[in-house]
């Protein structure tokens, strides 16, 4: 069993997000600690337990996104993003358009966008490390001071 991180889209169920990965929703809940009724928010981040490695995983472009940037987001190239896609110009991309994005678990992802709200507590907590190893890792001198669109190492 592998663990992979997901970023919930507008519409995601539980029940979709298993299906997408070849988990269950039982599974997420417990990986997650959330429990019934089993709300989830867009944008939250969730620990998906696979037990076989899936090839795709689908993303809807969202304001702001480039090939570039979801390429470096799921470790992945351009070139591969553009071929699962079959763009023609990869330079073109729409917001709310599907992609497919082709994964290696091991992948997923180790570099986290902060968003409006987020500490390194609540990031932390949510990907099930420590404050202290965030601010170790990313060399922050000022830990109470962390800002939209900067991006974290998680590992």
């Amino acid at each position: 069993m592998a663990i992979i991180v997901y970023t919930v889209n507008k519409g995601d169920t539980l029940h979709n997000i298993a299906e997408k990965f070849g988990s269950s929703v039982n599974a997420i809940a417990r990986a997650n600690g959330i429990v019934a009724p089993f709300k989830i928010y867009p944008d939250q981040s969730l620990r998906i337990p696979v037990f076989e490695e899936p090839n795709f995983i689908t993303y809807t472009v969202q304001p702001g996104d480039t090939l570039y940037s979801l390429a470096e987001y799921f470790g992945t190239t351009v070139g591969e993003l553009a071929n699962a896609n079959e763009l023609e110009d990869p330079e073109t991309i729409a917001i709310n358009q599907v992609l497919r994005i082709p994964i290696k678990v091991q992948s997923l992802p180790n570099i986290y966008t902060v968003k409006p709200g987020d500490t390194l507590y609540s990031i932390a907590k949510r990907f099930d490390t420590t404050v202290s190893e965030l601010i170790n890792l990313n060399k922050i001198t000022t830990p109470n001071v962390i800002y939209p669109g900067q991006q974290i190492k998680l590992s």
